[in-house]
């Protein structure tokens, strides 16, 4: 399968083959403190929604090698939570050696690593032993943001800033979709967690005229005003979103916000699984943007603004233009198409876009995410008599 090869050595899924970051690169923050535009920028969150998948592959084709390749998974995303002294943190990723990591990490990634883990040991496909040790682990890192106020930790130098908040945030429906999840688990795996769920999910956060539940059943909409770029360039950033609102109409079933989110969700999305039409499998053109080391203005940075100052740095000539184009007319058809299927909408667009790539063409990991549709669709009852496999596996 194409995506075997995005593996990292420890587990986790990367954003590309590249050369990966040393030990010297993270300390000094080299391209950035949170190693954006490297392979390792997104490892959590890309492989904790690929886990999911995975793990649905492993109960439906009983394969051991489906089952071996979601506990690797599962290990890198242990990995994660254990490479740093800091209680909570979560790196985004592994460098190039056992534990090498940049100090910021990421309510982005810490999420994912949670839906993924969850998704991983409430399977059929985890050695009971193997399940325990992920629960407890999924534990204690949420005690240890519970005693970080709810918030996502740093590492020196950055560890007097947070990078997200599972209680308070300017996204009102991601942030509650996320920390509705969170908590919801939570009290799975530990009972006496539920009357705080239940009181977070009426309460409202203090930037916000909604309850966190009212802001699920709005869906991303309610966060257009303040990120209006949502369409279709973010689309990918909320599909963990939308598994999380899946997750919790399971949870919840007598719940109707969110199962009115996820339609409002696919509704909006809908429209852009067309985008694929765009992307030319014939169309040849050099992927540069491994060129992380030389296409950035680099200088030491001391906060997080700082740090995104520096990333913004990119030289087009040296990163040149690819993956712009990958991620507009791959990543974003492919973003909509998960969220459509986690609402069980949109099943024929779907189909027709999965016959016009060529999956070989593609330099990002990104088109993982037509496993998450995929599997998303065989959970709402399609595809059960379609066969196991996604049309690249």
């Amino acid at each position: 399968m194409q995506l075997r090869k995005f593996i990292s050595p420890f587990g986790l899924l990367q954003d590309y083959v590249g050369e990966l970051p040393t030990a010297s690169d993270c300390a000094e923050c080299r391209p950035n403190a949170k190693g954006w535009w490297t392979p390792i920028e997104n490892g959590p969150m890309f492989t904790g929604m690929w886990l999911a998948a995975v793990c649905a592959r492993a109960e439906a084709s009983g394969a051991a090698a489906d089952r071996d390749l979601a506990r690797v998974l599962a290990d890198g995303l242990l990995l994660a939570s254990r490479c740093s002294s800091v209680p909570g943190f979560i790196a985004r990723g592994m460098g190039a050696d056992p534990g090498v990591h940049y100090p910021v990490g990421s309510i982005d990634q810490t999420l994912p690593w949670f839906y993924g883990l969850w998704r991983y040991c409430t399977s059929n496909i985890a050695e009971p032993s193997h399940a325990d040790e992920v629960k407890m682990r999924m534990l204690e890192v949420a005690c240890a943001l519970e005693r970080h106020g709810w918030k996502c930790p740093n590492e020196q130098p950055f560890e007097t800033e947070d990078c997200g908040d599972f209680l308070q945030d300017g996204l009102p429906f991601r942030n509650a979709a996320h920390g509705l999840f969170l908590f919801r688990i939570l009290a799975e795996l530990d009972p006496g967690r539920m009357p705080f769920y239940r009181s977070v999910a009426t309460g409202k956060p203090s930037n916000s005229s909604l309850t966190r539940l009212e802001a699920c059943g709005k869906g991303y909409e309610a966060d257009i005003p303040k990120l209006p770029w949502i369409e279709p360039h973010l689309l990918w950033i909320y599909v963990a979103a939308q598994g999380c609102l899946k997750e919790l109409s399971k949870l919840e079933p007598d719940e109707p916000m969110f199962r009115a989110g996820l339609a409002a969700n696919a509704a909006r999305a809908r429209c852009f699984l067309q985008l694929y039409e765009k992307y030319d499998n014939t169309t040849e053109s050099p992927f540069r943007y491994g060129n992380w080391r030389n296409g950035y203005a680099w200088r030491p940075q001391k906060t997080l603004k700082e740090s995104d100052a520096v990333s913004m740095t990119g030289k087009k000539e040296i990163l040149g233009t690819r993956k712009n184009v990958e991620r507009d007319y791959m990543t974003a058809p492919l973003s909509a198409a998960a969220i459509c299927a986690f609402a069980g909408t949109e099943r024929a667009a779907f189909e027709k876009l999965l016959r016009h790539y060529d999956w070989s063409t593609f330099n990002i990991s990104e088109f993982f995410l037509a496993e998450v549709a995929w599997y998303a669709y065989r959970g709402t009852g399609f595809l059960r008599t379609h066969g196991n496999r996604s049309a690249y596996s």
